[in-house]
């Protein structure tokens, strides 16, 4: 029995959302704490948009 190869529309959706969140979790902190140049100041302005975003969460 042969199986076919095919990606179907959400199999192509969720390769592609992967992805994305891939670059935001990999990419992102190292552009950050290359221009921010301090691993306080880096800490701090994770701090800061992750208590900004906690508003959005609770609605």
């Amino acid at each position: 029995m042969q199986l076919k190869r095919q990606f179907g529309l959400w199999t192509a959706v969720a390769l592609i959302n992967g992805q994305v969140i891939a670059v935001g979790i990999f990419l992102t902190p190292a552009g950050m704490a290359k221009s921010v140049g301090s691993p306080f100041w880096l800490f701090f302005i994770w701090v800061l948009i992750g208590a900004m975003f906690i508003p959005a969460t609770a609605s």
